[in-house]
């Protein structure tokens, strides 16, 4: 007889059963382990808000998903982070626009993304009553760290000698700064502002932005070997990153708590906080794709470098950018695609013979017809492109007459102080490079250059502005200036350098140029909304029958010189001010004077 197993022998067998599930699930996992890839990045920096987009992808499992297990290392000062990554120490790093320059001196470093659209680096120097200019921090000691590109390309600009600026080794700390030990450093705006609040410490801050000078800030790169050794890697790593970044964005404070739970940073979460926020005002999440980068807008940076004397050379910017890059095609392929292209070509060509070979007369008849609509069309539009021509032309020899005078005035005083001193030298020669680079601009307005600024590529500095029109109007003309500033921070406004120049030299020179000599009074006045511009003068004033058409095209007053004035310069002034949603406006006496006041709608540093 069989005997049915005991209930013991039961329970055996289920124990059995489960250590052998067990074992199996514990065999999985280190298999899985065992199949991610170690990667490191390198960070540029200790922990904080500023990597937070890679702490979030390591978080969720994007990385792992990715099949990477990945190690964030902190930078600690003096280290470089290029050399990191092109020694293999690393395999991805965190950089900055300076890649540019790497890159053409042979490291084989590529930008996989930007996350900064915007820099972060400025220079802040010590509050004072009268606001200091470069020139004035030249010769002041400076903290500057390395790799300031951003400033560097400020400084030249600026025509300062950057080997003679009192610079000396940054501590990466504000304590210097706060105990009046500098009196300038260069700060990233995500950081030092924060602490620099807390303990009530003034301090003016100049944005190379303001200046035209818009680098990147933030990217994530890696080398040419490993893209061309692991491709899906680089893919894979490049997607988690940027789904890191935008998860973030989008949830600070549990992206706080990760840092402070996992990470050692050294903020506090108030710091922490502020980090975030400044961080969304330079990458713009709100408008541009986290990871956009723009191959004009990197030529834009190589030309700033060459410009300033960074570079000798241009890069391979197509090397120097991964979306721009193109994988190589197997010969094979490609000789199968041409001899393809020319089948496919011999047929559209055979094809089109039979098409064109069977139109009977009718439809030749129909198509002169057509012909002759569209040649009247045609010469209807030849004559109206033909008269904007004529008015654009018009308005560029206006506008290059300001420019031009400046050279002009500032070669013949050069000629005549050529035994002056160097700093009057240089000042008239950094006259000259200004006028020049606003012909460039207005050169670039050309119908057919297909210029196109970007959002913030509109910003412009209103004091900068203002103070470079009065410097070139005291090369030209004789008058005093007295210029009123109404607050001491700088105030931007939403249109380009090159238009604001237009507007304030075209209504400062009118000043002086009909006032006898007479002193030409500028003062600034600020409300909640809008920042005004009123520029007085005490000469022949504008009589009240033509005040109505001062403003429009052509125009030319009595009191003018036709020789002199081609009435396009208010109209230009009227029409610049307006696509900026501002409002101009003239108060004008006989034989008193005339005051014409601009006002533009502002911004400042706080909601920069």
């Amino acid at each position: 007889m069989r005997h049915l197993p005991s209930i013991f022998d039961r329970a055996r067998f289920v124990r059995r059963c489960l250590h052998c599930v067990a074992f199996l699930y514990l065999c999985s996992i280190q298999q899985a382990s065992a199949a991610l890839t170690p990667v490191t990045v390198q960070l540029k920096w200790s922990h904080q808000f500023q990597f937070a987009g890679y702490y979030m992808a390591k978080e969720l499992g994007l990385y792992e998903k990715a099949g990477l297990d990945v190690t964030l290392k902190p930078a600690s000062p003096g280290l470089s982070v290029v050399n990191e990554v092109t020694s293999g120490q690393a395999d991805f790093g965190v950089g900055t626009s300076d890649l540019i320059y790497y890159r053409a001196q042979g490291k084989p470093v590529v930008v996989l993304g930007v996350i900064f659209q915007h820099s972060p680096q400025a220079l802040i120097s010590r509050y004072q009553s009268t606001p200091a200019t470069l020139q004035d921090i030249s010769t002041q000691s400076l903290m500057l760290e390395p790799n300031a590109a951003d400033l560097w390309a400020l400084f030249r600009d600026e025509g300062l000698n950057i080997e003679k600026l009192n610079t000396e080794k940054h501590e990466f700390s504000v304590q210097p700064f706060i105990d009046d030990q500098i009196h300038s450093m260069s700060i990233y705006t995500t950081d030092e502002p924060f602490l620099l609040n807390q303990q009530g410490v003034k301090y003016q801050i100049f944005h190379p932005r303001s200046r035209g000078i818009d680098f990147y800030g933030d990217n994530f790169f890696t080398t040419d070997t490993l893209i061309n050794d692991k491709p899906e890697l680089v893919k894979a790593f490049r997607k988690a990153t940027l789904e890191g970044w935008d998860y973030a964005l989008q949830h600070v404070e549990q992206t706080i708590n990760v840092i402070q739970t996992h990470y050692n940073a050294q903020h506090s979460r108030e710091h922490l906080r502020f980090e975030a926020q400044e961080m969304s005002k330079l990458i713009r999440p709100d408008l541009v794709e986290i990871g956009y980068m723009n191959s004009g807008r990197w030529q834009h940076i190589a030309d700033t470098f060459l410009r300033s004397g960074i570079l000798s050379k241009k890069p391979d910017l197509n090397a120097l950018l991964f979306q721009t890059r193109r994988p190589e095609t197997p010969f094979y392929r490609t000789t199968a695609f041409i001899v393809y292209s020319l089948l496919t070509l011999t047929l559209l060509a055979f094809a089109l013979y039979l098409m064109l070979g069977r139109r009977n007369l009718k439809a030749e008849i129909e198509r002169r017809k057509a012909a002759e609509s569209d040649l009247a069309h045609s010469l209807d539009q030849l004559v109206a492109t033909r008269e904007e021509k004529q008015t654009f032309l018009d308005m560029i020899s206006h506008e290059y007459r300001t420019p031009l005078a400046i050279i002009q005035n500032s070669c013949s005083i050069l000629e005549q102080q050529i035994d002056g001193t160097i700093a009057n030298s240089q000042a008239k020669f950094n006259a000259i490079e200004k006028a020049i680079k606003r012909l460039v601009a207005l050169i670039e307005t050309i119908p057919g250059k297909k210029r196109r600024f970007e959002h913030d590529d509109n910003v412009s500095g209103l004091f900068y502005g203002l103070q470079d029109s009065v410097n070139a109007a005291r090369i030209i003309y004789k008058n005093p200036f007295d210029v009123h500033r109404c607050v001491d921070d700088e105030i931007y406004i939403n249109t380009p350098p090159e238009i604001l120049a237009t507007c304030l030299d075209n209504i400062i020179s009118n000043a002086a140029k009909y006032s006898d000599g007479a002193a030409v009074t500028i003062n600034t006045t600020l409300d909640e909304r809008n920042i005004y511009v009123s520029v007085a003068d005490h000469g022949k004033g504008i009589a009240p029958e033509e005040q109505s058409h001062i403003f429009e095209r052509y125009y030319r007053g009595k009191n003018t010189d036709p020789k002199q004035s081609m009435g396009l310069g208010l109209y230009l002034v009227k029409l610049y001010t307006e696509s900026a949603g501002g409002t101009v406006s003239l108060e004008s006496t006989v034989a008193v004077g005339t005051k014409v006041t601009l006002s533009f709608p502002y911004f400042n540093d706080e909601n920069l």
